[in-house]
């Protein structure tokens, strides 16, 4: 058989056929996971976000620590305050079924210590929520485990 144009075009669109279902098939496998579902809320309500993060990136009103040794996170609050209610979520960009969120729950140096020995390695967003006599602050740091 002698190889002309004719079959060389058929070959190219047969080609160009099975790429293009292989790449439909494997977009519609893909996970697509959100950062926030309700990010329409949240944008409504920025100007309230954007005051509690200004708030949380004062001097010393938090410090977060990655402990290796001990495989923990310390996060420091101040110490003369008493009423502190928020919480604490890590968050993993790749991977929304690994995030994490727990209330915050400190002991009598206002020290809360969180083991991620059980937390896959990799990136991580540490993200605190919390509110001292009415006034809200938002601290948000990066973490490599």
């Amino acid at each position: 058989m002698k190889f002309n144009w004719g079959s060389g075009i058929a070959i190219f669109y047969t080609l160009f056929v099975v790429i293009m279902v292989f790449m439909v098939v494997r977009a519609s496998q893909t996970d697509i996971n959100m950062v926030q579902d309700n990010y329409y809320d949240q944008d409504l309500n920025y100007e309230q976000f954007r005051k509690s993060r200004q708030n949380g990136m004062q001097d010393g009103v938090l410090a977060i620590n990655y402990r290796s040794e001990a495989k923990n996170v310390e996060i420091q609050f101040p110490q003369d305050e008493k009423n502190i209610r928020g919480s604490v979520q890590f968050y993993r960009p790749s991977d929304q079924g690994l995030d994490k969120s727990m209330d915050i729950s400190l002991d009598e140096k206002n020290l809360m210590e969180v083991a991620v020995d059980k937390f896959p390695a990799g990136y991580w967003k540490v993200v605190v929520k919390w509110d001292i006599s009415g006034k809200s602050y938002y601290r948000e740091e990066q973490l490599v485990l």
